[in-house]
């Protein structure tokens, strides 16, 4: 008895469909955390930056300054809280912001005057 060997069964088309179709279900969650955490961490970095920009007056002017210093700026959409203070003769500079999975983050620079 001869058998014809040509083509696939549909079994082993369906099997071949389903094992792409779960890696591609298990892969799209990843791909999507992952995308979130690069986001965080640019938003991060951007914030870190303008504390970094908004600390520089405050050390390098000789205009005398009344601290806490408080301010509110928008960054990419997010409202970013600024505040500066003096402690042990270091000027302190926070942000606070709040990051695309909705937590509450803080960020400190010291600097002297």
């Amino acid at each position: 008895m001869k058998k014809s060997e040509e083509g696939f069964l549909m079994v082993e088309v369906l099997a071949s469909f389903m094992i792409v179709t779960t890696i591609t279900l298990t892969l799209i969650p990843i791909v999507y955390q992952l995308r979130l955490e690069e986001q965080i961490l640019a938003e991060q970095r951007e914030i870190v930056y303008r504390l970094h920009d908004e600390l520089q007056p405050l050390l390098f002017e000789s205009v005398n300054k009344s601290f806490p210093i408080n301010f509110v700026k928008n960054i990419d959409g997010n409202p970013v809280s600024f505040s500066f203070s003096l402690e042990n003769k270091l000027i302190k500079g926070c942000a606070d912001w709040t990051d695309a999975k909705q937590n509450s983050k803080t960020f400190c620079l010291y600097g002297y005057e």
